[in-house]
């Protein structure tokens, strides 16, 4: 099994979040078992801490069958970032029947920022935009049928 977040030298204090204890690995491996269990079901929530820069700190992540379903289990038509270059940035849709909208700008620009407006279109899984800038800060925004929105704030990579 990979190293997991716990499994990090930290200095313990009462500052420390429950999830990077040092004594949450041991119990997360003696779990496995039984989240796998669980998850070869319906859809099974478990509080999870991944490393995933576009949300901070411990999220709950919804798994069916052992498969990610939900990145957050609040908003469920969440894209996932899977990928980030120097010209693009590549989403994946997590909830296929999602009717998801976006818009993005660069943050540099402020409120005079032209903010693009996108239909991320049935049935594909992946959605890239592309023609970005390097090493430049966009805010992409995605929301649903019912307006429910998610932020990201995103920096290119240098050439």
């Amino acid at each position: 099994m990979e190293g997991l977040p716990s499994d990090l030298p930290t200095s313990v204090t009462d500052e420390t979040p429950w999830y990077r204890h040092p004594d949450i690995s041991k119990t997360m491996r003696d779990s496995s078992d039984n989240f796998c269990t669980a998850s070869s079901g319906s859809l099974f929530p478990i509080i999870s801490y991944f490393h995933y820069p576009y949300d901070a700190g411990a999220s709950v992540r919804c798994y069916s069958n052992g498969k990610l379903e939900y990145i957050d289990a609040l908003k469920c038509y969440q894209p996932e970032i899977t990928g980030v270059s120097a010209n693009s940035v590549t989403m994946k849709k997590i909830k296929m029947d999602a009717c998801l909208e976006m818009k993005y700008k660069k943050v540099a620009d402020g409120d005079t920022a032209k903010e693009l407006m996108m239909q991320w279109p049935d049935g594909q899984e992946r959605f890239v935009v592309s023609d970005l800038l390097p090493n430049t800060e966009y805010e992409f925004t995605v929301w649903d049928r019912n307006k429910a929105s998610k932020t990201y704030r995103i920096v290119t990579k240098p050439n």
